[in-house]
């Protein structure tokens, strides 16, 4: 190969090395806030999100045990959502349905719906946050939305916080 040529391939990747150090600087991610930050607002930023309080939510919430749907450790996974929702002052409505594939297979589902009783009287639309939080009856949902169940439960902390003014029901 020239000389040349391979000076050039040698500066070219060099640039890219350059640019991509230069990109993650640029684009590094806000430093974490710590479940200890109770106060959860501050008056520059607004609402403050705290990935480390989400994860502890999660590992309170999820076993380390498969939990599919219609099984025992689904249920006691409800139980403790049920719980911690109630401890955040939600009202809590439990609705079931079943399920049923092939023949001979059904599974009864539930539906956890929280709301609180203070947004009775808006007369607009609810913001609803919505996910699952049980998985197929043949899988073993380990952690199948497990992280969007503690998001939510973490947003909807924030979004009832005293220092926080509703627009709409949630």
């Amino acid at each position: 190969m020239p000389k040349n040529r391979t000076r050039t391939i040698a500066v070219g990747l060099l640039c890219l090395a350059l640019m991509e150090l230069l990109t993650c600087v640029a684009y590094r991610p806000p430093a974490v806030i710590p479940a200890s930050d109770a106060g959860g607002v501050t008056s520059e930023n607004g609402l403050r999100f705290s990935a480390e309080r989400a994860i502890q939510i999660h590992r309170k919430l999820l076993p380390n045990e498969p939990h599919p749907a219609g099984s025992s450790q689904q249920a006691a996974v409800r139980e403790r959502l049920v719980v911690m929702l109630e401890k955040d002052g939600w009202d809590v409505e439990i609705q079931s349905g079943k399920y049923a594939w092939a023949e001979a297979n059904t599974v009864e589902l539930f539906n956890v719906i929280a709301t609180r009783s203070e947004w009775a009287d808006f007369d607009i639309r609810p913001l609803v946050l919505s996910t699952h939080y049980d998985s197929c009856p043949f899988g073993p949902g380990a952690g199948d939305a497990g992280g969007c169940v503690a998001t939510l439960l973490e947003a909807g902390r924030l979004l009832t916080s005293k220092s926080q003014v509703p627009q709409r029901p949630l």
